[in-house]
């Protein structure tokens, strides 16, 4: 509305559009499946001018120390249309690559290989009804592979184009994950709740992301309701999460979290807030001493 009526020049506006840009060490966040929270040193930018949306991140995400790890270099960047808290459509890619001369290695641990990951995906948001409604999506593959030493992989299942820019070998993975998530919040009713469901596939890896849990699907469900002013709140929620996404593990473990929650926030006293949040995991393994059953009370 400023830049509308000239309270703000075009360059100013442009500058109160950028939402990070450093030099040095940063910790980027672009995707929880693609990268967040590793370190990166070099650039990073991140600029949202509302109708466009880009990031860029690079260089350095791994010094080379001998017998400990490869140098290793990190590219990744976003580009959509639309406000990143708003609706948009963002596309991600992120390139990993480590240099298998960075360092003399006399070592005789296996897990010591020079890897490479390339991963990308989209990010889809819709904001209805005056934000108070919002439809999220996320789909991204990632293809990871543990040594580029190994010899090429020849297969006519990948396109030739896709395998140039993959350059898939004998150890490379890929996978697949993808989450959805539908949310209301109505600031008038005091009403919160929210709906989602994620997959991460058992080969899944991002070297942007590297604990990240995989082999995991299920959902979370999660309702608050404030009263009196937002002077108290009830809340519950529910998750269950399953493994064993292709049945290679000897039997599948399903963890369920329930929980109720409710808080008062009057004014001039104490803040009180009182939860209980029971949880149980089990699998349902045939052999006796491998069964899991657990129940825990809080």
């Amino acid at each position: 509305n400023l830049k509308k009526h000239g309270g703000i020049s075009g360059a100013e506006s442009f500058f109160m559009g950028v939402r990070s840009l450093g030099v040095g060490t940063n910790y980027p966040s672009y995707s929880d499946y693609i990268l967040s929270g590793v370190p990166v040193t070099g650039v990073n930018a991140e600029i949202d001018q509302g109708l466009l949306y880009t990031a860029f991140t690079a260089v350095t995400n791994q010094r080379p120390v001998d017998n400990i790890s490869y140098g290793r270099e990190l590219y990744a960047g976003r580009l959509g249309v639309g406000r990143l808290e708003g609706t948009h459509v963002i596309f991600t890619g992120m390139y990993v690559n480590d240099d298998p001369t960075s360092i003399s290695s006399t070592s005789l641990d296996a897990t010591l290989t020079p890897r490479q990951n390339t991963a990308f995906g989209v990010d889809i948001s819709v904001n209805l009804f005056d934000n108070i409604l919002s439809l999220q999506g996320e789909a991204d593959v990632s293809v990871l592979t543990r040594d580029t030493r190994d010899p090429e992989l020849e297969t006519d299942v990948i396109p030739a184009a896709l395998a140039n820019i993959v350059q898939p070998r004998v150890s490379s993975q890929v996978d697949y994950v993808y989450s959805a998530k539908l949310v209301f919040n109505n600031p008038e009713s005091g009403t919160r709740a929210s709906a989602g469901y994620k997959m991460v596939g058992p080969g899944y890896a991002s070297l942007g992301v590297p604990y990240l849990r995989t082999d995991i699907q299920g959902f979370e469900v999660l309702v608050d309701q404030f009263l009196f002013n937002y002077a108290v709140q009830i809340g519950g929620f529910a998750k269950q999460y399953h493994d064993n996404l292709i049945n290679w593990k000897s039997s599948t473990t399903t963890m369920t979290n329930l929980g109720v929650t409710l808080g008062l926030n009057i004014p001039d006293l104490p803040y009180l807030r009182v939860s209980y949040m029971p949880t149980t995991q089990k699998n349902d393994d045939t052999v006796a001493l491998r069964q899991l059953n657990t129940d825990l009370n809080v």
